[in-house]
């Protein structure tokens, strides 16, 4: 065969199975429109590996709603100034029916934002003695805030109730150490109120577009966030009217 024949046919087989190759390589990557967001950076085994970490650990468990109560018959010593008792109770409009168990919180409740630890100490005094440590994050009952000893700029303290290592545990954290929150009932009220009176008016609908099912949406100026901040994946284009011509945002999903 002729040599030049020869170096034809080599040539046109490597370039075809480059092109091969190549086409492979593409094929393989995932077409960007239907792949997910990493939503927390975290694979799934990362996620259980941390959760079992967790409960590996001591864990400061928060002390229920109606135990609580009992803290309030028992009330701190004279000497110190109580400026407010937590006592949030839940409205009749509400039903407690959570089944949910394994962490209760009460309905006022103290997060923990000292790095690595907040001391729950016997006083509000920073150098009264420590009854336990309470890691970063955690949630512990909240009782009352009282004014103590001065400490980092402020005589506020707050005293909160926990279980630790089954034992139940009193005692005093700095306003430095953490933050106190509640249920907001009020607010979940009006949600429930509002919810209704929108059924009221006619049928509930949702948006469907999961994965981009029913279709990529278009881009805002190109860009895939809306002026609320959400985003073009997963979601249904809402116009200002019924005519694709108008403005628009994005709706998600399920929404």
């Amino acid at each position: 065969m002729n040599k030049k024949i020869i170096i034809v046919i080599i040539t046109i087989a490597v370039i075809a199975v480059s092109g091969y190759f190549v086409y492979q390589d593409r094929a393989a990557q995932p077409s960007q429109d239907n792949t997910d967001e990493s939503i927390n950076g975290y694979s799934l085994e990362d996620d259980l590996r941390i959760t079992r970490i967790i409960e590996e650990t001591e864990r400061t468990i928060c002390v229920g709603q109606s135990r609580k109560q009992q803290f309030f018959i028992s009330s701190p010593s004279q000497t110190i100034d109580v400026q407010k008792e937590y006592n949030t109770t839940l409205p009749e409009t509400i039903n407690n029916t959570v089944q949910y168990h394994h962490y209760n919180l009460a309905y006022d409740y103290f997060l923990i934002t000292a790095d690595p630890t907040a001391s729950l100490r016997e006083k509000p005094n920073p150098g009264s003695s420590v009854i336990s440590p309470i890691n970063n994050y955690e949630k512990v009952t909240l009782l009352q805030r009282v004014e103590g000893k001065f400490f980092e700029d402020s005589k506020i303290w707050y005293r909160l109730a926990l279980v630790k290592n089954n034992e139940l545990k009193e005692g005093y954290v700095h306003t430095s150490e953490g933050v106190p929150r509640k249920f907001k009932f009020a607010e979940m009220q009006a949600a429930v109120d509002n919810l209704t009176n929108l059924l009221s008016k006619g049928e509930l609908h949702f948006i469907s577009n999961y994965k981009n099912f029913n279709g990529a949406v278009p881009r805002i100026n190109g860009a895939g966030v809306d002026e609320f901040g959400y985003r073009a994946t997963h979601s249904g284009p809402a116009y200002d009217q019924p005519d694709t011509s108008s403005n628009y945002r994005y709706i998600p999903d399920g929404i």
